[in-house]
């Protein structure tokens, strides 16, 4: 499987550790009271730690897929995964700064 692919998983992931910080965010955006947001994701915070644990397991297997022995990446690839990367640990880092460790 390709290393996208993973990045993309570890992505997704991030978005979950961040769903609960970003969340009352975006539906002040879209218009919702934050009383609504706190109400519709408070079932997704027992799981932070699932999505944490996911987000780095993708990771890794994104880097493997990529950097594997005696495999040469590509630099599409290559951006592809440090960018997830990037975005995946800043999604992460402002969970965590936000609720604390």
């Amino acid at each position: 499987m390709s290393g996208r692919w993973w990045s993309a998983g570890s992505v997704l992931a991030a978005l979950g550790v961040a769903v609960c910080c970003l969340g009352p965010l975006l539906f002040a955006a879209l218009g919702l009271s934050t009383l609504t947001s706190l109400w519709l994701l408070r079932h997704l915070v027992p799981y932070r730690n699932v999505f944490l644990a996911l987000t780095f397991f993708f990771l890794g297997l994104a880097f493997y897929a990529t950097y594997r022995r005696g495999r040469r990446a590509r630099w599409p690839e290559q951006a592809v995964l440090w960018g997830a990367t990037a975005l995946a640990l800043g999604l992460v880092g402002y969970s965590l700064a936000v609720e604390g460790f």
